[in-house]
């Protein structure tokens, strides 16, 4: 457990990163992580940090990829907390399926060992549009439609602290990079979600994969 800026915590779970941040209006969660293991990794962390499950308020998804959503129904059930995920890949999740059919051996490969089968169904109490604001989060959190990785992709944005948690549209570490790899369904809709990020002006930015950025190292990929 990492905390990135006074109250905002990376939990990673295995290669994918989870967000927890604590409010005096409840803690909110971003992404869920494994199917196996992710609930483990929240809950350590809830303990650690001395709240029960029931603080958890908000469940927020950035898209429906196996490894965001495997967990999200196991901690619905233990925190009764409202998850939210964007209008476009809501319907995956409440299917149990991850947001696009792997396209390419290597994708179906690895989400092959993600998602033998199926993550277990969880509908969203709310669907998100572009531009929401979540206002309990961070002075008021808001939704950023970035469809790229997945059609249906979104990411979030405090213009108060100044942090950007990217999901998947983006990839952290030493510095930025984004999906030019077998993941990304569009390359042209995800570098132009890039440039709608840069705008932002963000001074901390949260990956799903890879480590928080910032300072000199938050140069945006082009």
């Amino acid at each position: 457990m990492n905390e990135v800026i006074p109250g905002v915590y990376q939990l990673p779970n295995s290669f994918v990163n989870l967000y927890l941040i604590l409010d005096s209006e409840g803690l909110t969660l971003i992404d869920t992580g494994l199917q196996n293991s992710g609930a483990a990794v929240v809950l350590s962390a809830l303990e650690k940090l001395g709240h029960q499950p029931s603080a958890l308020k908000r469940i927020l998804i950035t898209h429906a990829d196996p490894d965001h959503i495997g967990s999200v129904a196991a901690l619905k059930a233990v925190s009764g907390a409202t998850v939210m995920i964007g209008r476009g890949d809501g319907p995956a999740m409440a299917r149990g399926e991850a947001a696009r059919p792997p396209n390419n051996a290597i994708v179906k490969f690895i989400f092959g060992l993600m998602m033998p089968k199926s993550v277990p169904v969880q509908i969203a109490d709310v669907q998100l549009e572009d531009g929401a604001v979540i206002s309990e989060v961070l002075g008021g959190l808001q939704v950023v439609f970035s469809p790229g990785h997945t059609a249906g992709h979104v990411a979030f944005f405090s213009p108060r602290d100044k942090i950007l948690f990217a999901g998947d549209a983006m990839t952290g570490g030493r510095k930025l990079g984004w999906g030019r790899g077998p993941f990304t369904l569009d390359y042209a809709q995800g570098l132009l979600s890039v440039r709608k990020f840069e705008m932002l002006h963000p001074t901390t930015v949260c990956c799903g994969h890879g480590d928080p950025v910032r300072g000199d190292n938050l140069e945006f990929p082009r």
